[in-house]
C-alpha cells in the first residue's frame, strides 16, 4: 500500500511539473500584425545607407507600413491581399510568396523579419518589426 502511495505521489508531482513547464511559443495563426519599425542599411551605388522609420507616419510616407494577417488555413494576407502561405516552427515563422521564402522570429507580440538583397550595385538589408494588433 505504501508503494502505491509513493507511486501516486510521484505521478502527481510529474503531472504538476509538466503543467508548470514553459508554454509553447505564441502562434501567429488568426492574428494580425502591423509594421511599427523598419530599418534599411547597407551600401548601394557606393553610398552608405542607414535609415530608420520609427513612426507610423514615417512608415506610411515611405510605403513601409503594412498589415499582415495570418489565417488558420496557412495563408497570409498583406493589406487584405492574398500574398502566399505561412508555416510556424516554434518561434520561427516562414512566409512563402511567388516561390520565395523568408523566415522571421516571434518574440512575444513582436514579429521580426529581415530581408537582404545583393546585386551588382551593392547590398541592402531591411529589418521590419511587426507588432500584434
Amino acid at each position: 500500500m505504501k508503494k502505491m502511495r509513493f507511486l501516486l505521489l510521484g505521478l502527481a508531482i510529474a503531472a504538476i511539473a509538466v503543467s508548470c513547464s514553459k508554454d509553447e511559443e505564441d502562434s501567429v495563426s488568426g492574428n494580425k500584425y502591423e509594421t511599427t519599425y523598419a530599418k534599411m542599411s547597407g551600401n548601394y551605388l557606393g553610398l552608405a545607407i542607414n535609415v530608420e522609420y520609427k513612426t507610423k507616419a514615417d512608415l506610411q510616407e515611405n510605403e513601409m507600413y503594412e498589415v499582415i494577417e495570418f489565417k488558420a488555413d496557412g495563408k497570409f494576407y498583406v493589406d487584405g491581399s492574398n500574398e502566399g502561405t505561412w508555416t510556424q516552427d516554434g518561434a520561427n515563422v516562414t512566409v512563402t510568396s511567388d516561390g520565395e521564402s523568408v523566415t522571421g522570429k516571434i518574440d512575444g507580440n513582436l514579429l521580426i523579419i529581415t530581408l537582404s538583397e545583393t546585386d551588382e550595385y551593392g547590398t541592402i538589408s531591411v529589418e521590419m518589426h511587426y507588432t500584434k494588433m
